[in-house]
């Protein structure tokens, strides 16, 4: 009967062990989620905690003529030429393919592509690609834009 006890003793150190094992594995692997969530901050979030996208919105100068709010999902080429371009500004400070914007992981660039005018952000012409920030001012030609 002594070793009876003795073995329902050990068996119940070993669960308890493991339940130990189990409570401490949860709470490392929480600590790990809310670490990289916080350096995930810096994400534009919608209301229900996803990611959203940027939208680049129509300030003023050449109106484009398909869109006024660009949702930057996706490579947008801005461009006066309907067959290079899916972003159309009908004005002679824009050239045929002017500016191009793409996400990069987590990011949205903005890049000049060979432009007679220039591509500006922030009122600083781009030379080369520059990731994009809520409230940036992009000038394409004569169009501002705002990042939002």
């Amino acid at each position: 009967m002594g070793g009876e006890l003795l073995l329902l003793i050990m068996r119940m150190l070993v669960i308890a062990l493991l339940i130990a094992l189990v409570i401490a594995l949860i709470v490392a692997v929480n600590r790990e989620m809310r670490a990289n969530l916080a350096q995930r901050a810096d994400l534009k979030k919608t209301e229900h905690g996803l990611p959203a996208f940027y939208k680049m919105i129509y300030l003023s100068g050449a109106k484009p003529k398909n869109i006024l709010n660009i949702t930057l999902n996706k490579e947008i080429i801005v461009g006066r030429n309907e067959m290079s371009a899916n972003v159309i500004i009908d004005s002679s400070f824009v050239s045929t393919k002017h500016t191009r914007l793409f996400n990069f992981g987590d990011s949205v660039m903005i890049e000049d592509l060979g432009s007679t005018n220039g591509t500006y952000v922030n009122g600083e012409m781009i030379t080369a690609p520059k990731k994009l920030s809520e409230d940036d001012i992009v000038i394409i030609g004569d169009t501002e834009f705002k990042i939002v």
